[in-house]
């Protein structure tokens, strides 16, 4: 059965359904709007037989989901730990640090790219596409034998990944509404990427022959399969049932173009400056500010155009929607994925320095274990919220889990250095925040004024976080930076002289330790083991006092949050039969795009 044998103007009587469900119209204006053939107007849960839920498109699609997402968050987070290896073997290369600049800024374009080009123009060939595109750039950087032919891949990898790391709104759009929630929940539970990928690269990197080059043979893996459960099962409407009364030259002619490229460039602009900042160049140079600066008035000049155009223009298709900016819920639940965002990508980049500058001696296993464990809790706490919300609603598992993590993450500054009091309370808190993100991320794809804008305003969402979490990780380093610049030579200078280092040595002393090299004579003249014990352990405690700093950063990210979950908005009950994006079978592509009714 398809959605052809749905009468959306009508409440329908289906036998044994658990209510009867309002009139299409309250439901959503997609069931109404005659310019989408009836199989592209959604379909109600209770018309579809239960054996489309076990059909090879739903479980196909499903399946070809869960390993894009994989593909997608690993394809940086599974090269992040052993980057510097890397650069050893097939450097050493300053440019490396464009590996995970390549990444973030592709991403940044493609996430708001992809949401609003395939609610327009259809999302089958722009999955299969980007998980190919994916395949291609992961088989690249395996063999990559230069920094630069590795920014190449990633680059690729990125492009592909905006469009993968879409998978909550995507997943949202096959299934009824009530069951988004616990759809996600269960693509987060195969996240094994993100909550194994340091583990599974480092592993890999020494415990396997192909060592790095592994992770990208496992991405490789992924995008290919990916690719081939996109092409196979995954038959969303297509352009023609899209637009019965709209020919694709002139939606091509009429799109805003111009918007995209303005986006594109400004967008790109800024993220160079931000990361570029107190790293290639100081942050008070002409390149960082000159990038920072235009890349911010481009962004100015952007939102004024998309304003102004449609009024001048009503036939222009704008490449964003001005309304989402209006719409309150939306906005609030979007806030409290950037507050979860901002803090997640924040602590996960300055997380692994604390466990291996300050928790020294603790082995292979013991390091590893305490490495994954912000990101462990954080993923699996995802699943928990998902389900959680799927039984209590949206609100309540968001406010609580906000005024959990907020007071615990803050409490981080309490001694870093002691690593069973700041394992648990990150670990605690990371979990907390993991579950408002869990529900929050999902919610997003609820307030919309009708579901055929889900992807708009999922890449805006998607946009707008990782934009807020950029942002938030170049604050997080360069507070860490700053500190230990104070810190360091504070604490070490001192207490190596107490023990018998010449006054004439510690700069030498201070410049080993922070490059990580070895200590001896030669490197630092008047060494002793007793200077070198001393040395160390001030090292330590320098990176505990300024992780204590860091660590109230916390509060300034999460503290908004706990004044925007208070306007998040519950689903509607009205809509949870509803299913935005039914799918259909091949061989009745024809037949669905001439329908008539």
């Amino acid at each position: 059965m398809t959605t052809n044998d749905i009468k959306p103007a009508e409440p329908l009587e289906i036998e044994d359904a658990p209510v009867k469900p309002p009139p299409a119209v309250d439901i959503d204006r997609m069931l109404v709007d005659d310019d989408r053939a009836p199989e592209a107007r959604g379909a109600i849960a209770y018309a579809i037989p239960k054996s489309y839920w076990y059909s090879w498109e739903f479980i196909g699609t499903f399946a070809a989901i869960i390993m894009a997402k994989d593909a997608g968050s690993g394809g940086f987070s599974l090269a992040a730990p052993v980057l510097a290896s890397i650069n050893q073997e097939i450097g050493p290369d300053p440019d490396i640090t464009w590996v995970s600049l390549s990444w973030t800024l592709t991403q940044g374009i493609s996430t708001l790219v992809v949401g609003r080009m395939s609610d327009v123009f259809g999302r089958r060939w722009i999955f299969i596409v980007a998980s190919l595109l994916g395949t291609a750039g992961a088989i690249w950087a395996s063999q990559a034998q230069s920094v630069n032919q590795l920014i190449g891949a990633t680059v690729m990898l990125g492009l592909a990944g905006g469009v993968q790391i879409s998978y909550f709104w995507i997943i949202s759009e096959i299934v009824p509404m009530r069951w988004r929630f616990a759809a996600n929940a269960t693509i987060y539970m195969f996240s094994f990427t993100s909550w194994l990928g340091p583990k599974i690269s480092y592993d890999f990197f020494t415990k396997t022959a192909v060592g790095w080059r592994g992770a990208y043979y496992l991405l490789v893996a992924l995008n290919g399969l990916s690719t081939l459960l996109f092409y196979f099962c995954y038959h969303p409407p297509t352009f023609k049932m899209l637009h019965r009364r709209t020919a694709l030259f002139h939606l091509l002619k009429t799109f805003d173009w111009a918007g995209l490229v303005l986006y594109t460039a400004s967008f790109t602009c800024f993220l160079i400056g931000l990361n570029w900042g107190g790293g290639r160049f100081p942050w008070a140079s002409a390149e960082v500010l000159g990038t920072m600066i235009s890349g911010l008035g481009g962004l100015a000049i952007f939102v004024a155009y998309e304003i102004w155009l449609p009024r001048q223009f009503k036939s222009i298709t704008p490449f964003v929607e001005m309304h989402f900016f209006t719409n309150i819920p939306l906005l609030a639940i979007t806030g409290m994925t950037c507050v979860a965002g901002s803090s997640y990508y924040g602590l996960a980049s300055v997380w692994p320095n604390l466990v291996n500058n300050v928790w020294t001696g603790l082995g292979q296993g013991r390091t590893g274990d305490m490495l994954s464990l912000f990101v462990l809790t954080y993923v699996w706490a995802q699943v928990v919220g998902g389900f959680i919300a799927h039984f209590a609603g949206a609100k309540k598992p968001i406010v609580i889990s906000m005024f959990l993590a907020a007071p615990l993450l803050g409490c981080l500054a309490i001694d870093p250095f002691n690593m069973t009091l700041t394992s648990v309370l990150m670990g605690v808190g990371s979990f907390a925040l993991g579950i408002m993100e869990g529900v929050a991320l999902t919610a997003t794809t609820y307030p919309l004024r009708s579901q055929d804008e889900i992807g708009s305003a999922g890449g805006v969402t998607g946009t707008i976080r990782l934009f807020v979490s950029t942002v938030a990780t170049a604050v997080y380093n360069t507070v860490l930076r700053n500190r230990l610049n104070s810190t360091i030579p504070g604490n070490v200078g001192p207490a190596a002289v107490a023990a018998g280092l010449p006054e004439s040595s510690v700069a030498k002393l201070v410049a080993v330790l922070r490059g990580g090299l070895p200590l001896d004579d030669n490197s630092v003249p008047g060494l002793t083991a007793a200077v070198e014990q001393a040395a160390r352990f001030a090292y330590r405690v320098a990176y505990a006092k300024a992780y204590s700093t860091l660590f109230l950063v916390c509060i300034a990210f999460t503290v908004p949050g706990c004044l925007l979950c208070w306007f998040v908005v519950e689903p509607d009950k009205k809509k949870e039969a509803f299913i935005a994006g039914h799918l259909h079978k091949r061989t009745d592509e024809k037949r669905l795009e001439q329908d008539d009714n």
